[in-house]
């Protein structure tokens, strides 16, 4: 593969360990994608060769066409290509080769649609997962390291995530995420890592920590950090978890188990807490005078 650094069509993207190489259409795009993925991008990384390569082929078009919320939802499978939302993109990824090509259709380029267009990336970085074999997952989740420490912040919209991020920026660590982190299971326990996405939002920072806790966010009265069911919370927290769907997969039965046990094996190597919080950054004290025993949680 021809190196970005003398390809500036290519946009090399970082996502924990895996690396995805975008080959754009032109030159301009793909600086687009790199100021918007801006803590991913490891273009001309010498120690970071590309786990797949991607083609992207941006077609033009006169209609308007509606946009789904997922891009996961709406894909079919038809042979070895895949088709999501009628045509709105379309695709086909060869894992042997590791080299795939996927045609969306100009509107899903502009912001802030590359929010939706990021779905894509998911989707390869489970392919790059798989060839890895990695065990490794995105969760729906605000990300946080404080001293040396990897917190994630999980609840559904609206629970806190951007609030939470939000608040921690003026505190001594790293804001990783507000939205999509990456967690990787190893021998030594789980790590969080940050991730490009959601580039909309500029206060993030890469870096990467041993994952101490997670909080199940909820609004309240006051900051105060309370035990949950450990069947509740992998209920929860599967809700989360962001699909493994590899490119070259549809949905199936398969995908839901493969989040529940994804949810199961967060909940057993990391202790998951409620977190019920105000809109100030008074929580912080309280989770870092909390001592977290690593019991198991399923």
């Amino acid at each position: 593969m021809t190196p970005s650094s003398v390809n500036p069509s290519e946009c090399r993207i970082g996502v924990g360990d895996a690396t995805i190489a975008l080959l754009c259409p032109s030159a301009e795009y793909a600086a687009s994608l790199r100021e918007y993925f801006a803590t991913g991008v490891v273009d001309g990384d010498p120690d970071r060769e590309p786990d797949l390569q991607i083609e992207l082929e941006v077609v033009p078009h006169d209609d308007q066409p509606a946009i789904p919320d997922s891009l996961f939802s709406t894909k079919r499978m038809d042979g070895d290509r895949f088709i999501i939302d009628n045509g709105l993109v379309t695709g086909s990824f060869r894992a042997a080769e590791r080299r795939g090509e996927i045609k969306v259709k100009g509107i899903l380029t502009k912001e802030p649609l590359t929010r939706v267009f990021e779905q894509l990336l998911y989707q390869a970085f489970y392919s790059a997962r798989r060839l890895r074999g990695d065990e490794a997952a995105l969760i729906h989740a605000s990300g946080v390291i404080r001293n040396g420490a990897g917190y994630l912040f999980v609840g559904e919209s609206g629970a806190g995530k951007s609030t939470v991020a939000a608040l921690s920026g003026d505190t001594p660590g790293q804001v990783l995420n507000d939205e999509i982190c990456l967690v990787q299971f190893g021998a030594e326990g789980p790590i969080l890592h940050s991730t490009p996405f959601n580039g909309l939002f500029r206060d993030k920072e890469s870096g990467s920590a041993p994952l101490r806790a997670v909080f199940l966010l909820q609004h309240g009265p006051d900051h105060r950090i309370e035990p949950i069911n450990p069947a509740f919370a992998i209920a929860l927290l599967t809700g989360q978890v962001v699909a493994p769907l590899p490119l070259e997969e549809a949905l199936s039965p398969a995908t839901s188990q493969a989040m529940l046990d994804v949810a199961a094996r967060l909940a057993e190597a990391a202790p998951v807490r409620r977190l019920l919080f105000t809109p100030d950054p008074g929580f912080w004290p309280v989770i870092l005078a909390e001592s977290f025993a690593q019991e198991k949680q399923a």
